[in-house]
């Protein structure tokens, strides 16, 4: 190893040498880096030689740190984050021709989180955005080092390292409670994306009973209809793929795609979404629509974010779609169900794989569920340990549910979050009420 970063020794002998890991912590190092010598610089690395060592300063912090063995490689631990403040012992300035800051963390669960520099001389406290990272595996994060606000000298930025903050917004995030982070580097070059391009395992399996299933494409359920891929002048291809023993559509260079069924379907109108496990070889967009032609229409659902190299859940509520009017009541007829749409504004992943496409009555409860864009109200993380964070653009009314519809605790005006550590381990409904009536509904799994 080169010049390892080496915490501060008192610091590591105050809080108790180098930890165990536990079952909600990494046993695999992070991905190594592939980027040349001269194009990094390093605050944290086994590989790079690194800028400074650092210390972590006691500012009154409930966060503590210590470095821990991961096989061959190490990690910073952060227990108990709100904020943690780390000081270089001599000032970096980051290349200006340098452009993005990287970090691999890995979260104990489902959390939010951020960096930010600070300097005495020039003063300045800067952060980036706010990053939400999932539970149990390693997140590659990639900060565009002109995203933070840094000083001016002689009309160019000054990218002054003098104190890394980890965290921060105190009061309103309820970080993980544990937070394990390697590969600190500043870099010359573009994010490389370290996930697989397809997948190699199947979607998740769906829990809901077949009364309470109209399938589009399943190897489970009963699909409703057989459906074709229309030749509409689209660059967009259509193949089934086997993975393991289930098997999934694979949309390679996607535009649009309207796939005709061969005979329509109404969907019930007491049904409550559509879902679909998509697992794109890129970060995307994605969206869905229904066209008909008696009566004419075509509706499209808002667009989702979809993270590359994993399987997203995606459930769609069916009253997002403009469905036609009939007798007063909407007329859910599906006769074209189109991927994509939008062409020359949206560039999708090269490859997208969609599995277990049905409409169904109920409410989400498969992998963690995408947000779409205009969601009103983020809540989060899936499994929680303490802290369920509840935010948006304003407060709601929140009722915790058991599986069994007994309401368990309620509060009123939440905007940041609720404590939940005194809830027996299990499954609940988190239900948040706006102002206007609109319900947002999450299934959560208290640990």
């Amino acid at each position: 190893m080169k010049n390892f970063t080496n915490f501060l020794a008192a610091t590591l002998i105050l809080l108790g040498g180098v930890s165990v890991v536990n079952a909600q912590a990494p046993t695999e190092p992070a991905p190594a880096l592939p980027y040349a010598d001269e194009n990094v610089g390093a605050f944290y690395s086994a590989v790079y030689d690194v800028v400074s060592t650092w210390q972590a300063l006691v500012w009154g912090q409930n966060a503590t740190v210590t470095d821990v063995e991961i096989g061959d490689d190490q990690a910073m631990k952060i227990t108990n984050l709100d904020f943690l403040p780390m000081q270089l012992d001599s000032k970096y300035v980051i290349p200006n021709d340098f452009d993005y800051i990287h970090l691999d963390v890995f979260p104990s669960a489902d959390t939010k989180f951020r960096i930010g520099f600070q300097c005495f001389g020039p003063a300045f406290e800067i952060y980036s955005k706010f990053y939400d990272l999932k539970g149990g595996q390693w997140n590659a994060v990639d900060i565009p080092l002109n995203e933070f606000e840094w000083p001016l000298k002689n009309d160019a930025q000054e990218r002054i390292a003098q104190i890394m903050r980890f965290g921060g917004d105190e009061g309103t995030v309820g970080y993980a409670s544990e937070i394990y982070i390697s590969n600190i580097v500043a870099y010359k070059g573009e994010p490389v994306n370290n996930k697989p391009k397809a997948p190699t395992e199947p979607a998740p399996a769906l829990p809901y009973a077949d009364e309470n299933v109209g399938a589009f494409y399943s190897a489970v359920y009963d699909v409703v209809s057989t459906w074709q891929a229309l030749v509409w002048g689209q660059n967009a291809t259509v193949t089934d793929v086997e993975i393991g023993d289930d098997q999934a559509m694979k949309i390679t260079n996607l535009d649009f795609l309207p796939m005709q069924l061969d005979s329509k379907y109404i969907i019930p109108n007491d049904f409550d979404y559509i879902h679909l496990d998509v697992f794109p070889s890129d970060n995307t967009r994605f969206r869905i629509g229904f066209q008909c032609f008696g009566p004419a229409f075509e509706i499209y659902s808002n667009f989702y974010d979809l993270k590359g190299g994993e399987w997203n859940a995606v459930d769609i509520p069916l009253n997002e779609f403009e469905w036609p009017l009939k007798n007063d009541a909407q007329e859910r007829i599906a006769q074209i169900m189109r991927f994509g749409g939008n062409e020359g504004s949206v560039n999708y992943a090269s490859d997208i794989y969609v599995s277990n496409i049905v409409a169904y009555k109920g409410s989400p409860v498969g992998i963690a569920q995408v947000n779409r864009q205009d969601e009103a109200i983020h809540i989060y993380p899936t499994l929680v340990a303490d802290v369920l964070n509840i935010e948006g653009e304003e407060s709601a009314d929140v009722t915790i549910y058991s599986v069994n519809g007994l309401r368990v605790d309620s509060y009123n005006n939440v905007n940041g979050f609720i404590n939940l550590s005194h809830l027996n381990k299990g499954f609940y409904i988190v239900s948040a009420k706006l102002a206007d009536g609109k319900v947002v509904n999450k299934r959560i799994i208290k640990q």
